[in-house]
């Protein structure tokens, strides 16, 4: 896990065959994901947070939902049953 400042930009849903969907696909089949830990704000207050990432041309990208049928069944490795995912862009504080 890295330990760095970083922040949250804002979650954006990606469908299933577009360019930033298939890179966290294959980051997710090729493990190569790895854990942040981001500065989150809530409620008017600081706290710390461990998210999902991959990178993808010089960029984190944290993982921040998928939306799927049954998906969980195969681990999120079957594509056909994921119709996008939620991804928000990590920025340094």
């Amino acid at each position: 896990m890295e330990i760095q400042k970083l922040k949250q930009g804002r979650r954006i849903y990606y469908k299933s065959g577009t360019t930033l969907f298939e890179v966290w696909h294959s980051a997710l089949c090729n493990n190569d994901t790895f854990l942040v830990e981001v500065e989150v704000y809530q409620n008017f207050k600081f706290y710390s947070k461990v998210v999902t990432c991959f990178e993808y041309k010089g960029k984190v990208y944290a993982i921040d939902g998928i939306d799927h049928f049954n998906g969980h069944f195969s681990n999120y490795r079957d594509k056909n049953v994921i119709y996008g995912v939620y991804l928000r862009k990590l920025e340094s504080v």
